[in-house]
């Protein structure tokens, strides 16, 4: 391959992998991967476990900028479908080959009833572009019912008791608020949401309270000072965050950060 050849081919993957969200794909996969691993000391099962999760969720990100180019091209004109980095044909191309994909390593890899959580996830998933065109005003409480399906996972997976749902309670609250944010952060471009039919500053007010709720609930989990130092932690980088969403220019940062909230969550499985 040339020099000229091999730089098209890097900068095409990069742009595939801005296309399909790649950080936010290989968190979700983490969240599976390292509870899974921590509880059986199997780094064969937490890979096989975990690596059907990381197509699934590039599958769905390329599906909703197929769907959302209209929207981006307002609210994130830099993305590769809005701003002609990539056709569409190409990326319809590639959620089919992501698709079939996440079936194949669904097929080899999963067993027994933890099949169907991986099923539902990637139906879940695919099927999300149509709760946003038909029903927009649930598509939060959507995205974070189906957005717990990793964590569900994990817990299921390592035979944790079930006092551990807890965890998937709050991540699911926690979920729920960040959309809630991100409709607000996004409301120009949209045609309808709940922050639209709720107001900007009652959403906001609603989404803060519904991660604090979210918090709250881990308190059970609390079984070490680590834990209670932890989620303490998270308590007060919330409250920050309340007072920071004021400036506009923050917001982002504010929405990108709550992943790394989440992700530390993940102690809390510990």
């Amino acid at each position: 391959m040339s020099i000229k050849g091999l730089k098209k081919t890097i900068a095409f993957l990069l742009v595939f992998l801005r296309l399909s969200r790649i950080d936010s794909c290989i968190l979700t996969s983490l969240t599976v991967f390292l509870p899974i691993f921590y509880h059986t000391n199997s780094l064969r099962i937490g890979i096989s476990e975990a690596i059907p999760i990381l197509p699934i969720m590039m599958c769905g990100f390329v599906a909703n900028d197929i769907n959302d180019i209209e929207k981006d091209s307002v609210n994130h004109p830099n993305r590769p479908l809005p701003s002609k980095e990539v056709s569409v044909i190409v990326a319809v191309v590639l959620y089919f080959v992501l698709l079939s994909i996440s079936l194949i390593l669904i097929k080899t890899n999963i067993q027994g009833i933890l099949i169907i959580h991986y099923i539902v996830f990637l139906i879940g998933i695919i099927n999300y572009n149509y709760i946003v065109e038909y029903f927009p005003w649930i598509k939060n409480f959507y995205v974070a019912t189906i957005g717990i399906a990793p964590i569900l996972i994990a817990i299921e997976s390592s035979g944790l008791s079930i006092v551990y749902y807890c965890l998937a309670i709050s991540f699911a609250l926690f979920i729920l608020g960040r959309e809630i944010l991100m409709d607000v952060h996004d409301a120009e471009g949209d045609s309808d949401s709940l922050a639209l039919r709720f107001g900007k500053q009652k959403s906001i007010r609603l989404a803060f309270v519904i991660q604090s709720i979210g918090l709250a609930i881990l308190i059970p989990l609390c079984s070490n000072v680590q834990k209670a130092c932890l989620l303490g932690i998270l308590i007060l980088v919330t409250i920050i965050f309340v007072k920071m969403w004021k400036e506009e220019s923050y917001q982002h940062s504010i929405i990108m950060t709550m992943k790394l909230q989440m992700f530390l969550g993940l102690f809390f499985l510990t």
